[in-house]
């Protein structure tokens, strides 16, 4: 009897400490978003809603590829060059603004200076971040996705 006592409360023991742990593995968005700084891997775009992403990395120069994005906490947003610059006189820090997840933490609000840009939160991982942006500034709205790591 006391045998089977004490198998039981081994198990209901080790239930709680695995439930537990997982509860502490999880991580929010904010906590995701300021692991480390985040280096563009892919751009894709499309015309509508509905049409196919076209893959358009190519057309971005390595040397803002590899530029180092960083959101900081509490809300602080930095831009620095990465390995390359392209042009050598450029300081190392690109640009500095502050961010905010907004609409129910759904969107990333991307403010430098007097100008500011909302993105849809895609997907936020530890490895990975995309973002999306629907760009409605010409006569054709086209989307933008991109997709960031570290």
């Amino acid at each position: 009897m006391n045998k089977l006592l004490l198998i039981a409360a081994f198990f209901l023991g080790s239930q709680v400490f695995i439930s537990c742990s997982k509860k502490e593995a999880s991580k929010t968005k904010e906590e995701l978003l300021t692991i480390g700084g985040w280096r563009l891997d892919s751009k894709q775009t499309r015309i509508s809603s509905s049409a196919t992403w076209t893959d358009i990395t190519s057309t971005i120069p390595a040397c803002k590829k590899d530029d180092i994005t960083s959101y900081i906490n509490p809300s602080g947003y930095t831009i620095t060059e990465g390995a390359s610059k392209c042009n050598a006189a450029n300081p190392d820090l690109v640009a500095t603004g502050s961010w905010a997840l907004v609409n129910n933490k759904e969107d990333l609000k991307i403010t430098i200076g007097a100008s500011s840009i909302t993105y849809n939160l895609f997907l936020v991982t530890e490895n990975a971040l995309t973002i999306d942006e629907t760009d409605a500034s010409g006569i054709v709205v086209t989307y933008n996705r991109y997709l960031y790591v570290h």
